[in-house]
């Protein structure tokens, strides 16, 4: 999820891997360092949440690819103290993997939910309508040889 992305992202990975409809599109997309692509594709998904009645239908622009590999690196949450029991929204946060689904503010600020901790010197966890995700600064214990990622995206309106 963007707080700050106009838009809704998908790849075109999981499009295919899901047999989604594609329709054209032109949409130019902006971010870091103001580069900017214009998308050629769109496609319509049905997000739901895996443990409540939670919905929401989008429209997405298709790229290849959302980011690179989030974490960066395999990141040591053993010694964090999260609640057991607690549902989290993505269970295997701290295995890097690829993102195929990037959720806008409008979604983001939708499912947000009042309650949220700060176990200690580690991430907030915040809960939301799809489960408890986890933001903020990662201790890492070799940060010099770990790039830094930061994601922006804006759709350009004309």
């Amino acid at each position: 999820m963007d707080s700050a992305s106009p838009g809704h992202f998908v790849t075109e990975h999981l499009v295919q891997q899901f047999h989604l409809r594609k329709f054209k599109a032109h949409v130019p997309v902006q971010g870091i360092n103001e580069v900017t692509k214009t998308t050629r594709y769109a496609a319509s998904l049905v997000i739901k949440c895996r443990f409540s009645n939670w919905g929401t239908k989008i429209q997405c622009a298709v790229l290849p690819k959302i980011t690179g590999i989030i974490p960066a690196t395999f990141v040591d949450s053993s010694d964090w103290v999260i609640p057991e029991g607690l549902m989290l929204a993505d269970e295997h946060f701290s295995k890097p993997n690829s993102n195929d689904i990037l959720l806008g503010a409008d979604v983001f600020l939708g499912v947000l939910r009042h309650d949220k901790m700060r176990p200690g010197n580690y991430p907030v966890l915040q809960e939301t309508e799809i489960g408890w995700i986890i933001s903020g600064k990662i201790p890492l214990s070799v940060p010099e040889e770990v790039p830094r990622k930061s994601f922006f995206t804006s759709i350009i309106t004309t």
